[in-house]
């Protein structure tokens, strides 16, 4: 890290100070160096490379600061301010990340991928009628747009909204969304039933083979496992707050305000029952001591 930090920082210096790249190194002196001064935006993306090592360092003032330049120098590069978002987020500000993305998404308004970046920063900042706003741009007219993206399996967006119940202590709502979360993936693995007849009677074997390898990984699957960590967490916490001599502990989902959009599945409530210990098998025991 540290060599391609002093090789980027060199392509700096030297392009400020001749607005030409440095000779490589071991070259003759005068024999391999370049002789034309190079097109500004060289001096652009070398500071853009430089600012990205920065980043990934932890140096996130020399990284910021390297980044307000790149944004002097050329103001209207979709990519800086995607880095800039991931800057800030990386730094732990989640409003400036939010309105960074939201910059970016600006500059390319037809690019799904940078709105849905838009998106996902928004829900961080606990911007979710925006974020909400921000998906409802590329669904169906008319749709839901919540509902839409657990039909098309898109998990990122309702782990964003159970970890921003989170953040505002809505443990029971939390709860109800990494519920539909896990219900989700049941599913898919319950649709592979369906596929398995599909594939033989399109003899598409070499699909059913890797639909199976899928599915055998499909505890690993990132969203699943953030889901499944949070829901051992809220069970954990609520098992410890379980009152003495009760065995089960209520937890309502209030109806939600009128302008309050971020649910995604109707209210319910929730019976935490602790499991009641069995008895140990004794029969063996007891017949030993009748027969003494």
């Amino acid at each position: 890290a540290a060599a391609l930090g002093a090789l980027a920082k060199s392509y700096v210096d030297s392009l400020r100070a001749t607005k030409r790249l440095p000779a490589p190194p071991g070259a003759a002196a005068g024999g391999d160096a370049p002789t034309d001064d190079e097109p500004p935006h060289v001096l652009f993306w070398s500071l853009f490379l430089l600012a990205q090592h920065h980043d990934a360092v932890g140096e996130h003032a020399q990284a910021l600061a390297l980044a307000d330049e790149c944004v002097a120098h050329s103001p209207t590069i979709v990519e800086l301010y995607a880095f800039r978002a991931r800057l800030f987020k990386h730094a732990g500000d989640a409003v400036r990340a939010a309105a960074e993305q939201e910059a970016c998404r600006r500059l390319d308004l037809a690019d799904r991928f940078v709105n849905t970046k838009a998106a996902k920063y928004a829900l961080r900042a606990d911007r979710h009628a925006r974020g909400r706003h921000l998906i409802a741009m590329f669904t169906r007219p008319g749709d839901d747009p919540e509902q839409y993206m657990i039909e098309m399996q898109a998990m990122w967006y309702p782990v964003e909204i159970g970890e921003a119940h989170l953040r505002r202590g809505s443990r029971e709502r939390a709860m109800a969304t990494f519920t539909a979360i896990d219900q989700n993936y049941v599913s898919r693995h319950s649709d592979q039933l369906d596929f398995f007849t599909y594939c033989h009677r399109r003899a598409s074997t070499r699909s059913w083979v890797a639909l199976v390898r899928d599915d055998e990984n499909l505890d690993a699957n990132k969203y699943w496992m953030r889901a499944a960590a949070h829901l051992v967490r809220l069970y954990v916490e609520l098992y410890g707050e379980l009152p003495a001599g009760r065995r089960y502990l209520r937890l309502s989902v209030s109806a939600l305000d009128a302008d309050d959009n971020d649910v995604l599945i109707p209210p319910v409530v929730y019976y935490f029952k602790p499991r009641p210990q069995r008895a140990k098998r004794t029969i063996g025991v007891a017949a030993a001591a009748a027969a003494a």
